[in-house]
């Protein structure tokens, strides 16, 4: 359980990165 929070913890800050790149 603990695993799968970090993936998506890890997924969603990635997903944010893109498109902070893509708002530039």
């Amino acid at each position: 359980m603990i695993a799968v929070f970090s993936w998506t913890e890890s997924l969603n800050e990635f997903v944010s990165s893109s498109l902070r790149e893509m708002q530039i």
